[in-house]
């Protein structure tokens, strides 16, 4: 079964090589120097048809919508909801806490110490 899988890849492997091959002989033939390609990727061989796919792309990546006329006004200064108070026993021994999580041995033998100098 394995023995097969991969004489099946190997052989799929090859038609696709084979097939890129002749696809780009193909377009060398004709004089083409970059390899352009459908959305769908198929590969676009008519000169004229490679113009237009060049113009369908440059419309798509720059066609942006024209700017808004009128712009919202922000507000100069926004008042912070931030309490600039030292922060309570209760928030201090919380984040100790979460500082003991995930992190070195060290830490944690540390933050207990502080919070009994706390008490």
């Amino acid at each position: 079964m394995r023995r097969e899988l991969y004489v099946s890849l190997r052989r799929d492997h090859e038609i696709w090589w084979s097939q890129h091959a002749s696809e780009t002989e193909r377009a060398a033939a004709l004089g083409m120097s970059e390899t352009i390609y459908e959305a769908d990727g198929s590969l676009i061989y008519n000169q004229q048809r490679r113009l237009e796919r060049w113009m369908e792309r440059f419309k798509a990546q720059f066609g942006w919508p024209p700017a808004p006329t009128s712009h919202t006004a922000i507000p100069v200064h926004v008042p912070w909801s931030v309490s600039t108070d030292p922060p309570s026993e209760v928030e201090i021994r919380k984040e100790i806490l979460a500082l003991g999580r995930h992190k070195a041995p060290a830490l944690v033998v540390f933050s207990q110490l502080y919070l009994k100098m706390v008490e």
